[in-house]
């Protein structure tokens, strides 16, 4: 049983305060990897150059769940687990761009309260870059962050 849930096996030098699922981090790395084919099949296919930003994301989605499987079976290693930080970036502004191409192409004057469409998708790139330098913040204090796991279950 202690295999299962190898993160909180040793709950002294453990760095998880849950019971990830090694299954379902497995499980959805081969969905992400599933989609991100098909992504790449869609804009091969459609010849939709802007397609390698959700391309990019399905690739970092993959990865992150495989970090996180790495991370489930080493729970004393903080360093595999800040990977899991990073990948939503690429899915957001995947996101503000086609939300960009549909206010463009559906509004007949390409506005929303008097902003236009690639500037509603240059500012929430914008947010969404100081959203990841607050992520890498938080993850590279959580990495280093020199407190140990033994005070906190105590």
């Amino acid at each position: 049983m202690s295999g299962a849930y190898s993160a909180r096996a040793d709950l002294v030098n453990t760095e998880w305060d849950s019971c990830p699922s090694t299954p379902a981090a497995i499980l959805f790395a081969v969905l992400f990897a599933l989609t991100t084919s098909a992504h790449l099949a869609q804009g091969i296919l459609y010849k939709k150059l802007y397609s390698w930003v959700i391309i990019c994301s399905g690739l970092a989605q993959t990865l992150n769940f495989i970090f996180r499987v790495i991370s489930i079976k080493n729970p004393t290693n903080l360093g595999d687990y800040t990977a899991w930080f990073i990948p939503p970036l690429f899915t957001n502004g995947f996101v503000y761009m086609v939300m960009g191409r549909m206010i463009w192409n559906y509004i007949p004057d390409a506005k929303i309260y008097r902003i236009t469409a690639w500037r509603f998708s240059t500012y929430f790139v914008i947010l969404d870059v100081i959203a990841l330098i607050i992520q890498i913040a938080g993850a590279s204090s959580a990495a280093g962050g020199g407190s140990s796991k033994a005070n906190h279950h105590q």
